[in-house]
């Protein structure tokens, strides 16, 4: 995966998080489809802005919705 050399963030985690910008909250494959990246580039991108607490997922709010949402912190 190719990062930016200044941020150390690499370009696709970028992407998702503009997606998520934009927008209030999303799904995954929301996002997949948003940001035109592949569902794996998706999955991991999401994962490193989870784990540096830049995007939180929340589960879903209506008994029965099975997808998580992503937004920003």
């Amino acid at each position: 995966m190719v990062s930016n050399q200044k941020t150390g963030i690499a370009l696709s985690s970028k992407l998702v998080y503009y997606v998520l910008k934009n927008e209030e909250k999303l799904t995954r494959k929301q996002i997949t489809a948003e940001s035109r990246l592949s569902t794996q580039t998706t999955r991991c991108g999401l994962k490193r802005l989870e784990s540096s607490n830049i995007v939180r997922k929340e589960k879903p709010s209506v008994s029965g919705e099975s997808r998580n949402v992503y937004s920003l912190v």
